[in-house]
Formats: C-alpha cells, structure tokens, sequence
C-alpha cells in the first residue's frame, strides 16, 4: 500500500470505528445485548460460590469472617448460560438488605469486596442489572452468612 493511500485511510479510521460503534450495542466480546437471565458468582480463583439460573433459583451461598473482606465476581448469564458482557449504558448494582452486617464496594465490570460488619449474622443481597437508568433485572435473594 502507498503512503498516500495508508494516509488516507488513516483519515477514515476514526469514522470507521464511530460507525461501528454506533452500530453495536455492545462492543464487548463476548454475547453483550442479549437478555440477562441468571448470574454466577465467583471468587478471584474462578470458584463458583453463588449461581442464579434462568428459572431465578438460587444455588450456593456467601460467607465473609466478621471484619473481614473478599472479592467477587459477578458473570452475567442469558437463557442459554452464555456469558452477558454489559453493554454500553448498563451497570451492575448490589444491594444489601442490613449494612450493618455487611457492604459491597464496586469496583466496576462486575466485579467488588465484600466486607463482612463487627456483627455475625445473616443478610441477603440483590443484583441489579440497570439500563440508561432503567431496572433490566433483578436477582433472587441470595443469602451472606457473616461468621
């Protein structure tokens, strides 16, 4: 290729990509844009603790030490039990139910610390999926057991 043709087409590149771009709704690799059904939950080994499935059935459950923390990773699942990678706009938020036995602190993409309070109990957690602001979906209760 010439110097003038590759410079040329180095003026289109940044077009290129916008288009592209504006055309997916995910620029993820993996099976963004499709409809979250379930989720895993992971730690930072590739251990499955936690898995929703598609029928919103809860398998598996957390437990954190007193004062303590650990990261997790939240996989986004569809109905097939591929991977959802958020697209552009969506978030993941957690929430849970007594902040007093426990709190999340997202780190993006999915993944954050939980952090077990000064009290031993048991809690729940919900995981949101949002949407330019919009509620996509909602996890089941999935139980923490603070030891």
């Amino acid at each position: 290729m010439k110097t003038h043709e590759r410079s040329r087409l180095g003026r289109f590149a940044p077009l290129l990509a916008l288009v592209l771009a504006a055309g997916c709704g995910d620029l993820g690799l993996g099976a963004g844009g499709d409809a979250v059904a379930g989720l895993v939950i992971e730690d930072p080994n590739g251990n499955t603790l936690v898995t929703v499935s598609a029928s919103n059935s809860v398998s598996g459950s957390l437990t954190i030490g007193r004062n303590q923390q650990r990261q997790l990773i939240i996989l986004l699942r569809n109905a097939d039990g591929g991977i959802v990678t958020p697209a552009l706009g969506q978030s993941i938020r957690v929430t849970i139910r007594n902040t007093q036995l426990a709190s999340w602190t997202d780190t993006g993409a999915g993944v954050g610390t939980l952090r077990g309070g000064s009290t031993t109990g048991q809690t729940r957690m919900v995981i949101d999926v949002i949407d330019a602001g919009s509620v996509e979906y909602t996890s089941p209760e999935i139980n923490i057991q603070v030891t």
